[in-house]
């Protein structure tokens, strides 16, 4: 896992073990799990500290595998599957002050 993101070993086990199958655009299937991914831009990343806090923050989320941030172009790229989704993790980003610009 990166920058935070937080899963179990069997998770783990299961998704590398998994036969990947591309649907739509930010959207995987591993084995039987949908995977969605979104890439987007949060202006208010400005420093290290903020990479930490954003990726930390969402990491948290149950359901979130992958959590990717750069303070240099202020993209963030999260993967996610149930329970997480889309309006959960956009609630997160404005909770803790760094709006999602693009989503």
């Amino acid at each position: 896992m990166h920058s935070g993101a937080r899963v179990n070993s069997r998770q783990m086990a299961y998704v590398m073990s998994s036969p990947i199958r591309y649907t739509a655009k930010g959207i995987l299937i591993q084995g039987d799990v949908l995977v969605e991914s979104k890439t987007f831009t949060v202006s208010r990343i400005g420093c290290d500290g903020c990479v930490r806090t954003v990726t930390s923050e969402l990491g948290q989320l149950a359901g979130v595998t992958h959590v990717e941030a750069n303070k240099d172009t202020k993209l963030v790229t999260i993967e996610w599957s149930a329970p997480a989704n889309w309006q959960q993790i956009q609630t997160r980003l404005a909770d803790i002050n760094y709006p999602c610009d693009n989503g």
